[in-house]
């Protein structure tokens, strides 16, 4: 975990309890949000969620800090876009090592030759089967039906 990234969770944790302390039940969706992604961040030590929601709760915070002006600080809300800004950089060095997984692009054309060469004796053989099949059909509706017995001619 980086400190910048453990910084924006202190200040998202600060956030959440200052949302949740407003009792407010359309304040859900937010509160609930910052509280999974802190602790999806805690977890896997991943702070892309923690960024994702980081913008949206500055956004929430500055929407809501006139009518809350006393629970929603100025400090609060500065201290959650230093937290976002520190580390902006970061975050698109990690995007970087996608680059190096462009090689095995190559590689799929020749996986996907493969099951197409393996693919053609199976169709063969449906087909085959089809006619198999219909021969069968032709031959078993053309056989003659057995001459009825006639009666009184049997054994006694």
């Amino acid at each position: 975990m980086s400190t910048d990234a453990s910084k924006l969770d202190k200040a998202l944790d600060a956030a959440y309890e200052k949302i949740s302390k407003l009792n407010n039940p359309e304040f859900t969706s937010i509160t609930d949000k910052i509280k999974y992604l802190i602790h999806s961040y805690r977890a896997d030590g991943n702070p892309v969620g923690l960024y994702e929601v980081a913008t949206e709760t500055v956004d929430f915070l500055k929407s809501n800090q006139e009518k809350y002006s006393k629970q929603i600080t100025q400090k609060l809300i500065d201290d959650i876009s230093k937290a976002t800004q520190t580390e902006a950089a970061p975050v698109k060095k990690a995007a970087a090592p996608k680059k190096a997984a462009a090689p095995k692009k190559e590689e799929a054309p020749k996986k996907a030759e493969a099951p197409k060469k393996a693919a053609a004796p199976k169709k063969a053989a449906v087909v085959q089967d089809a006619a198999a099949t219909a021969t069968k059909a032709k031959k078993e509706t053309t056989k003659k039906p057995a001459a009825p017995k006639a009666p009184g001619k049997g054994k006694k």
